[in-house]
């Protein structure tokens, strides 16, 4: 994940973990803020990011990264060490969470 961070006249690509960890903190902020608004309930721990994409459903809660390399480890279908399961996709995410946790 690499995002264009500009300052003043210049612009510098940021990206790896320091992108994306608050991008992920303020995804589930959101999902969160949802869940007890629609279900009355606050559900966050490392298992919810399985339990999306446990492949019970046709919802894509992950962009799979499939192209590319980290050093040491191409990126290739599926869970790799680098991007794990994929990209958030935020609000299919909260869709595929929500549906299990009722």
């Amino acid at each position: 994940m690499t995002w264009l961070s500009t300052s003043r006249d210049n612009g510098e690509a940021v990206g790896g973990t320091s992108a994306a960890a608050p991008i992920w903190a303020a995804g589930m902020a959101l999902v969160n803020e949802s869940f007890i608004k629609q279900l009355g309930k606050f559900a966050y721990s490392p298992q919810l990011f399985y339990l999306a994409d446990d492949g019970n459903n046709d919802i894509k809660a992950y962009y799979d990264v499939t192209g590319g390399n980290y050093l040491y480890y191409p990126a290739t279908p599926g869970w790799d060490y680098a991007p794990g399961l994929g990209t958030p996709n935020i609000a299919n995410f909260y869709t595929a969470i929500s549906s299990k946790i009722r």
